[in-house]
């Protein structure tokens, strides 16, 4: 073994520098640890674990995360901030679970899709400010007890063939 011990500080100045260990490496610093390269490269064969009391990724381009299986993020709480545009791209299924969700935009929201199905145990209630069209080829509505359709000013059906049947 050899151990190499300086009093106030140790430099060392070369071309390249190749550090191999076969077994264990340990690299302790007091205060700070900082390396500053063009490009940095870290390869683990197993697992890489970085623990802190705080983590922090600072960039001015882009960063990546690539996972061969998936990727998983678990907190207490996550904050997002953007300052133009969020896109989520799921392959087969996105699938969001929680108590309660609240979804809002200032200006417009859209929703577009092939299928859509809703689901809701207890009631459902849609305000709208102004207008609400319904477009459809064909509409259908089941109640087990009542329908109400009201209108405070007037209330039109417009169709070549109305059936009104009562029991």
């Amino acid at each position: 073994s050899m151990e190499v011990f300086s009093a106030s500080s140790l430099d060392a100045t070369t071309t390249d520098l190749i550090v191999s260990s076969f077994e264990d490496t340990t690299m302790s610093a007091g205060e700070r640890a900082t390396v500053t390269a063009a490009d940095v490269t870290l390869n683990a064969g197993d697992t890489l674990d970085v623990s802190a009391d705080d983590t922090r990724v600072r960039n001015s381009g882009v960063v990546d995360v690539f996972a061969g299986e998936s990727t998983r993020v678990t907190s207490k709480d996550v904050t997002m901030s953007v300052g133009e545009k969020v896109e989520i791209l799921g392959g087969e299924e996105v699938k969001v679970t929680t108590s309660s969700l609240d979804l809002s935009a200032d200006t417009a929201a859209s929703v577009s899709t092939k299928d859509m199905s809703m689901s809701v145990d207890s009631g459902m209630t849609a305000t709208v400010g102004s207008t609400t069209q319904l477009t459809s080829t064909d509409v259908n509505v089941d109640a087990a007890n009542d329908v109400k359709v009201s209108g405070l000013k007037e209330a039109s059906v417009g169709t070549e063939s109305v059936q009104v049947a009562t029991s």
